[in-house]
């Protein structure tokens, strides 16, 4: 994720950001947010109370902890491209959420299984 430091949303679109939901009301300060928490040069302190303003933590965390768990080998998130997954914002919790998607190569299945299906032959 690039911090733009703009609330334009034509920056936001250029750069390959999209909205499924209110886009009526085109509103990116969300997101400008929460790019200025993840990349900014605050204090460590500061840093982590503005990445737990804006992400539920532990929900991300059992997220990148399940990735490895079932072997997960999408081109996702949790592999280090910015795939298979969208973020949602709740209105009355207001830290982002992951909503990971495309599940079909884990536990050694799909068209590109992980490293347990090529150790359970031997």
């Amino acid at each position: 994720m690039k911090f733009l430091d703009t609330t334009n949303p034509t920056a936001w679109v250029n750069e390959g950001y999209s909205k499924t939901s209110n886009q009526s009301e085109n509103d990116w300060s969300d997101l400008n947010e929460l790019t200025r928490a993840l990349s900014s040069g605050l204090p460590e302190n500061e840093y982590l109370e503005a990445v737990r303003t804006n992400v539920n933590v532990v929900a991300f965390m059992r997220y990148f902890t399940l990735c490895n768990l079932i072997d997960y080998r999408e081109t996702a998130l949790c592999g280090g491209i910015g795939d298979d997954y969208a973020m949602y914002r709740g209105a009355v919790d207001r830290r982002f959420q992951l909503i990971p998607h495309d599940f079909d190569t884990i536990l050694g299945q799909g068209d590109s299984p992980g490293a347990r299906r090529a150790r359970s032959g031997r």
